[in-house]
This record gives C-alpha cells, structure tokens and sequence, in this order.
C-alpha cells in the first residue's frame, strides 16, 4: 500500500500556489520569558511541514524551519517568571478587565509584527 495511494494527491512544490508557498524557512533562535525575547544559542528542533510534497517520484516532508530546545534552567526561568506575573491571582494580568487584555494582545501583536518585519529588513 505505502505511498501509492497518495499518488496524485500531494504536488511537487514546483506547483504550490505562490501564495501559499513558503519562500524561506523560519529560523526562531529567541524565545519569550518576562516580557523579553532572549537569545538562545543551543541546541534547535528542526520542524517539518506535515504536508507532503512530491519530489523525484518520491514523497517527502519539507524542512520549514526551526525552534529552541531549550533546558531545564530555561523551562524553570519561564515558570518562575510567569508564577511572578500571576502572583497568585492578584498580579497585573489576572487583575486586568477583559478589554484591557486584548489591547495588550493586540500591542504585544502589532510589536512582534514589527520584530518581524526588521529582522526581514
């Protein structure tokens, strides 16, 4: 059975929609922790699309990118970061109204959009 039976169903990427494509793999070495995107130079997962593409008659799984695998002093530095700004539910962003929360997404949004854009410079 294998792989015949998706014969025809995935395309090569030649024939991925342009605006569907993904011009260059994401790369992320930094991660959020207290409001602050740290730079991590360790140890990465790469990451696979889970969309098959066809390559040479054969089935294969596109690289798209990367992500910090990061360690237990990272992991611990992130949970007693978030334990400080929950404070046990009396900290600023369990105690703000709901409106107040989703401007903050949004800010923290409209920042990451611009992080973007300057790393793509």
């Amino acid at each position: 059975m294998g792989e015949e039976r998706f014969k025809g169903i995935f395309r090569p990427e030649g024939e991925v929609p342009p605006n569907c494509r993904l011009e260059e793999a994401c790369e992320q070495r930094e991660y959020l922790v207290d409001g602050e995107l740290r730079r991590w130079e360790g140890a990465l997962q790469e990451v696979f699309s889970p969309v098959l593409i066809e390559q040479e008659g054969r089935l294969l799984r596109k690289r798209i990118g990367s992500y910090p695998l990061l360690g237990e002093a990272e992991a611990l530095g992130a949970l007693e970061a978030a334990a400080r700004a929950y404070d046990h539910g009396s900290g600023r962003w369990p105690t703000l109204r709901v409106e107040e929360r989703i401007r903050s997404v949004e800010r923290f949004l409209r920042g990451m959009v611009e992080k973007m854009k300057e790393r793509k410079g």
